[in-house]
């Protein structure tokens, strides 16, 4: 009788874990950051920096996601245009992408799965990025979503920002 009832809270408590919308995106999100720092460290880079609105609109982008995989977001827009809605000043941006089917996101796999990637693991690795924002979601067909954004600020405002380059993941520099 004991054991059915250990088992019986064991089944709901997972149920619970796997299902909870709010299984802790921002700790996923953390995780992410957190991995993609130590690729940065380990080869001798400064660590990216969060920040608050670029991580919103992260979340914002991982959401759209759910609907249309895609460096577009699903009103056609291109996908720097969520630096604008969330009021986010940049020089150069770049997104990585991903989605998994495991029963929670795995961060050091789709880390992994980036740093595999030419593009992907240039975004993550570029030298000039100065921030990151992570977004994560599970969409109703039961995939889990992840954006990373990253950004480079103005450093002199008069300076001439790079010309825009596609690699893979998304990455684009702007004029002011």
């Amino acid at each position: 009788m004991l054991f059915a009832l250990i088992r019986f809270l064991f089944a709901v408590a997972l149920v619970l874990f796997l299902v909870s919308p709010s299984v802790a995106f921002a700790d996923l999100a953390d995780e992410i950051v957190a991995a993609t720092n130590r690729e940065r460290v380990s080869r001798g880079l400064n660590p990216l920096k969060t920040e608050s609105a670029l991580s919103q609109a992260a979340a914002k982008r991982a959401q759209e996601l759910t609907r249309s995989f895609s460096h577009d977001r699903p009103n056609g827009r291109e996908a720097s245009s969520v630096f604008d809605e969330f009021g986010i000043d940049f020089q150069k941006f770049a997104e990585n992408i991903y989605y998994d089917s495991y029963p929670r996101l795995n961060p050091a796999q789709a880390v992994k799965t980036w740093m595999g990637s030419s593009g992907h693991r240039q975004n993550i690795l570029g030298a000039d990025y100065t921030h990151i924002g992570v977004g994560v979601r599970r969409g109703d067909n039961g995939l889990n979503y992840a954006v990373q954004l990253f950004k480079k600020e103005w450093g002199d405002r008069n300076a001439r920002p790079n010309r825009p380059r596609n690699n893979g993941g998304r990455s684009r520099s702007r004029g002011r």
